[in-house]
């Protein structure tokens, strides 16, 4: 196989991942068409023509398989289960960000199997709440059901204990009660969840916790057939409640006992009954209390260690009788501000961003491009037809390119029990039609993106440079509280929700410190119109999708006038 950049070019094209007009200037600017393909890969994900992803699997010769229903570019794959695989795509009209998941290929001749996963969307669709996973659409199809859901920026607590060790006492306590709101809204809708784990709990940017994975979700004090897997033990063995390791009929009580296994795990970094097989595991369950806390760790509170030990009983009756009693249960721990967790904390893949570390490429290529996307074979001429007859899309060769690789943190990952992860067949489809004409793109090594770390960046040019530690030189416009008026936000713009916008985030606590002396809620007037310069890790707010500077430190601010 040919392994040349022009080689890789012609890959490109024909992907349909860049506009036909913005590949041939590629090809007339790269400077060896004969050079190794991987140098030109290195560029194109640089300058943010391709993520990591898509270009482990163009190195490989793959490259039908990018688009999906002529609606989504496929960015990364996020992760995988027993029932699907998740990917990182955008949204080609909407130029969003979303996780779409796809039914494995081996579940689509079975019934309850697919049931499950549109049962899935619609207890999603049914749930609208700040702590739980939206989602947006569903995508029937015989050979490749989508769903649609939010994108959440940011980590899964199983991942974020597993790399960084046990959390403090207020942190977890925190994480657990936001789980808990969001299950007592479960609970309202008459559902359980039946798979709660901290694999299924996201942490997002702002320190927000959503529940993710409701495909196990039944509804528990409605009438009606009972389902296929209404008599099947379904979760996480880890997890399990003694009444649904039986197969018993369950109600929001097993979601309760799982979250004190949750809450074992955030606080010892393993979950109650480790280092058993399976059986011996969903014995203990039923007959073993778990370890108290205090065995591992002598700061835990005797009274939130008797927390989890309740939430934990054999006998549902014992335990919390709902989420909002572990909620108030949990108060005297949630009572102060924490911060956002640390943008180090939600680095997607800690072994490094470039093609040209060699562990990455070893591990990447080994979870990623070993598991290409199977779309069924078209001829070469039929692909070039087809790219022809719809155009290239336009999302890419603008003025500005955005690095969207640069955002991944981590997606919804749908886990089954005990089920080994096998590939999907999704449907085929080439890239859209064009909406807008393809601007012509900078020349290579032209980027507007700055690469000189030292050199102030203007605001509207910091989104382009997320979870890079930046300095960045703007003007106070606009300024404002949150609600409890713990933080102040000092923005660029007065349309603060606007990507071109960029916010300092100073908290209450930074306050008596110069530049900050002075009383909290008078800053604003004081610093509207004042032009400051920060230094810090550039992170996106989660809700309006602009970029910002969270201070830990008041010395990172400095007033220049």
């Amino acid at each position: 196989m040919q392994t040349t950049a022009a080689w890789l070019l012609d890959l490109v094209s024909r992907s349909g991942l860049l506009p036909e007009g913005t590949t041939q200037q590629l090809a007339s600017e790269w400077p060896n068409p004969d050079g190794p393909a991987r140098d030109l890969a290195r560029e194109l994900i640089q300058r943010g023509f391709l993520t990591p992803f898509q270009a482990n699997l163009l190195l490989q010769g793959k490259y039908r398989t990018f688009f999906l229903f002529s609606k989504y570019k496929l960015l990364d794959m996020l992760g995988s289960g027993g029932m699907g695989r998740v990917y990182l795509c955008e949204h080609i009209n909407l130029h969003r960000l979303v996780a779409v998941k796809v039914l494995l290929q081996q579940h689509l001749k079975d019934p309850s199997s697919v049931e499950r996963f549109y049962r899935e969307a619609r207890v999603i669709a049914a749930l609208e709440h700040p702590n739980i996973v939206r989602i947006y659409d569903v995508e029937p199809h015989p050979t490749a059901p989508l769903m649609v859901m939010e994108y959440i920026d940011g980590i899964d607590l199983e991942t974020l204990v597993s790399r960084h060790g046990p959390l403090s006492v207020e942190r977890a306590c925190n994480y657990l009660a936001q789980a808990a709101m969001g299950l007592q809204y479960v609970s309202y809708a008459g559902l359980v969840h039946r798979d709660m784990k901290p694999g299924n709990l996201l942490l997002n940017r702002d320190g927000e916790v959503k529940i993710v994975d409701l495909g196990l979700a039944r509804f528990f004090n409605r009438g009606g057939a009972a389902g296929a897997d209404d008599a099947v033990a379904m979760g996480t063995a880890d997890y399990f409640a003694p009444e649904q390791a039986l197969g018993e009929t369950v109600d929001i009580r097993a979601d309760l006992y799982a979250l004190g296994g949750t809450m074992f795990y955030l606080l010892t970094g393993q979950p109650p009954f480790a280092g058993r097989d399976l059986p011996q595991k969903l014995l203990a369950h039923q007959s073993e209390a778990p370890p108290s806390l205090r065995d591992f760790r002598s700061d835990i509170p005797p009274e939130l260690d008797a927390i989890v030990q309740r939430l934990m009983a054999k006998a549902r009756e014992d335990r919390f009788a709902s989420p909002q009693e572990l909620v108030e249960a949990l108060s005297p721990w949630t009572q102060t501000l924490i911060p956002p967790p640390a943008p180090e904390e939600l680095v997607r893949d800690p072994l490094g961003n470039g093609l040209n570390n060699e562990v990455r490429e070893r591990s990447s290529v080994a979870r990623r491009a070993d598991h290409p996307l199977n779309l069924p074979n078209t001829s070469e001429s039929d692909a070039r037809s087809k790219a022809a007859a719809k155009g290239p899309p336009t999302i890419l060769g603008q003025s500005k390119p955005i690095p969207l690789w640069r955002w991944i943190a981590v997606g919804v990952i749908s886990a089954g029990l005990f089920v080994i992860v096998a590939l999907p067949v999704l449907a085929p489809a080439g890239p859209p039609a064009p909406t807008t004409p393809t601007p012509t793109p900078p020349a290579l090594g032209t980027s507007p993106i700055s690469l000189d770390p030292s050199e102030p960046l203007p605001p509207d040019q910091a989104r382009f440079h997320l979870g890079q530690e930046r300095i960045v030189e703007f003007e106070v416009v606009y300024t404002g509280y949150d609600n409890g008026k713990t933080l102040l936000f000092l923005n660029s713009m007065q349309e603060y929700s606007r990507p071109e916008c960029f916010t300092v985030v100073v908290p209450r606590e930074l306050v008596g410190s110069a530049p900050f002396a002075g009383e909290f809620e008078e800053l604003g007037k004081t610093f509207t119109g004042k032009r400051i310069r920060v230094k810090g890790p550039i992170t996106e707010y989660s809700r309006n999708r602009h970029p910002q500077v969270v201070l830990q430190s008041a010395d990172q601010v400095t007033v220049l006038n």
